[in-house]
Order: structure tokens, then C-alpha cells, then sequence
């Protein structure tokens, strides 16, 4: 009795949720049929020809903001690894916990800004609108593609200098950052315990993208109902959907099929 009017509770909370939703959705719907929002395409178009104007300037600007942001958190870091190798237990943990700081601080910039860098790029890469192009502008346009790559080559440089500052620290660390199973290399050259605060950010981190996908998915269907964006945003929110569930899923049974193995 008790098991069946937990399900009942469970059904109910659940039709509860689904209609505080769909009622949610409704007044987004009744809003957006009864305001303008087609007019917000226009905006978006303004500020694309703007930023077109200016893509050279914003393609520099990143480049020299992640070297003037990257090389001071690398210098930093390289202090305090050679802090680390004369601390005691308890400054050694502070300032590991330093270094994992920057580390993440770094990783996250870097890529940050090279994923903004291909959203403003973005704005001036279709065929339509490099063809329209007159030679001058087509030189102008092959400039910005250079500082483009350019930064990209900057990004994946310092990752791996990041990485090999760690390996000098730790030279048990010595997974090749060139290959493509660099991340198994380096989780087996870890401890226990590292491990473990891998997995939990790890999971952690796929019950964040899971709920992040769903959300996006339903934003790119509305996005190409109002504006015409097109499917290809659906399709691509949809594939990275079906991919993280069927990974995890699949990991999910490997891993018990491999204790019973044992």
C-alpha cells in the first residue's frame, strides 16, 4: 500500500510539473503571438552588419586578450609548482588548491574566448556574403580568417604548455598530450583519490549539460519558428542530446558488465 501511494504521488507530481510547464509555455507563446518579436530579427541583422564592420578589430582584440590573460595565469602558475616543491602538507594543499584555481581559470578563458571568437566570425561566414565581396574586402575578410587561426593556434598552444607544466610538476603525469586517448593516459596515471574527484566532476558536469541540452533544444525550435533560424540548431542540440545519453547509457553498461567479468 505504502510503495503504491509513493507511485501515485510520483504520478502526480509529475502531471503537476508537466502542466506547470506547458502552462509556462503557453504564455510565452501567447506573449510572442501578441508582441513583435519578429521585430528582434531586425535588431539581430543591425547588429550583425555592425559587427561585421568591426570583425577585424574583435578578432584582434581577442587574440591579444587571451595572451595578455593566459601568459600572466601560466607565469603564476610555473611560481607556485616551484612553491610546491619545498612546502610542507598542510601549504602543499593550499597551494595545489592555488594551481587547480588557475588551471581552471585558464582552461575556461581560453576556451571561452575562442568560442566567442567563432560566434563574431560566424557573422561574416557564408557564401552568400563572401561573394558579395569586393577583392579588397575579400583580402580584408582573409586577414581576420588569419587572426582567427591565429588565436585558435594560441588557445591549443597553451593548453599544452598548461599541460606540460603539470607533467614537470608531476612527472607520474606522463600522458602524450598529442594523442588522441590523452584523458584514458592521464586517468590511469592518477591516484585514487584523484579519480574519485574526477568521476563526481564528471557526473556532476553530465547532469548540468543534460538539463542545458533540453533547454536548448526547445530554445532553437522557438528560435526557427519566430526567426527562421533554420533546423540545423535543432538537429545539432538534438545529436549532441541523443550522443550524451547514449554514452552514458552505454558506459553505464560496460561498467557492470565488466564486474561481472571479475
Amino acid at each position: 500500500m505504502t510503495v503504491t501511494k509513493k507511485k501515485m504521488n510520483t504520478y502526480l507530481k509529475f502531471s503537476i510539473k508537466t502542466l506547470a510547464f506547458a502552462l509556462c509555455g503557453g504564455i510565452i507563446g501567447f506573449c510572442c503571438a501578441h508582441f513583435d518579436v519578429k521585430s528582434l530579427g531586425g535588431m539581430f541583422q543591425t547588429a550583425s552588419d555592425i559587427i561585421r564592420e568591426h570583425l577585424f578589430g574583435i578578432q584582434a582584440f581577442f587574440l591579444i586578450a587571451g595572451m595578455l590573460i593566459g601568459e600572466p595565469l601560466l607565469y603564476r602558475f610555473r611560481s607556485l609548482g616551484r612553491a610546491l616543491e619545498k612546502a610542507e602538507d598542510e601549504e602543499g594543499d593550499l597551494l595545489e588548491y592555488k594551481m587547480e584555481w588557475l588551471g581552471a581559470a585558464g582552461t575556461t578563458i581560453s576556451i571561452v574566448e575562442m568560442v566567442l571568437a567563432m560566434v563574431f566570425l560566424s557573422t561574416g561566414y557564408s557564401m552568400d556574403y563572401i561573394e558579395s565581396l569586393s577583392a579588397d574586402e575579400d583580402t580584408h575578410l582573409l586577414l581576420i580568417l588569419f587572426l582567427f587561426i591565429l588565436n585558435c593556434v594560441y588557445n591549443g598552444f597553451w593548453q599544452v604548455r598548461y599541460v606540460k607544466n603539470i607533467q614537470r610538476i608531476y612527472p607520474k603525469q606522463n600522458a602524450d598530450v598529442t594523442c588522441m586517448k590523452f584523458q584514458e593516459q592521464w586517468l590511469e596515471n592518477c591516484d585514487e583519490a584523484e579519480r574519485e574527484m574526477i568521476y563526481q566532476a564528471s557526473y556532476k558536469s553530465r547532469l548540468w549539460i543534460h538539463k542545458l541540452v533540453s533547454v536548448l533544444a526547445v530554445a532553437a525550435m522557438l528560435c526557427h519558428l519566430f526567426w527562421d533560424t533554420g533546423i540545423m540548431a535543432v538537429v545539432m542540440v538534438g545529436i549532441i542530446w541523443i550522443a550524451l545519453t547514449v554514452t552514458y547509457c552505454y558506459a553505464c553498461v560496460k561498467k557492470k558488465g565488466s564486474k561481472l567479468n571479475t
